[in-house]
């Protein structure tokens, strides 16, 4: 009997996938426009059924009042 080759899993064999993964294109330069704008407006979790970092949420936007505002406006961030 000839030994038995491990199966590697694929984002394809997750149950959840159709409800949690984010869509993408399958042609290769499709994808790689796509991921590139994503990685631009989103972030990569991981799907909480198989382990994949195959879930794109939208990057939390900064406060309108951050250190480089501060800075520029000539405040020290120290209230007298």
């Amino acid at each position: 009997m000839a030994p038995r080759t491990p199966t590697v899993p694929k984002v394809d064999d997750c149950p959840d996938a159709a409800a949690k993964h984010t869509p993408c294109p399958k042609s290769y330069l499709g994808w790689h426009d796509w991921a590139a704008h994503k990685a631009k407006t989103h972030r990569q979790i991981k799907c909480p059924t198989c382990g994949f970092y195959a879930v794109w949420v939208p990057k939390q936007k900064p406060h309108p009042f951050d250190a480089k505002t501060a800075q520029r406006d000539g405040c020290d961030g120290d209230a007298k």
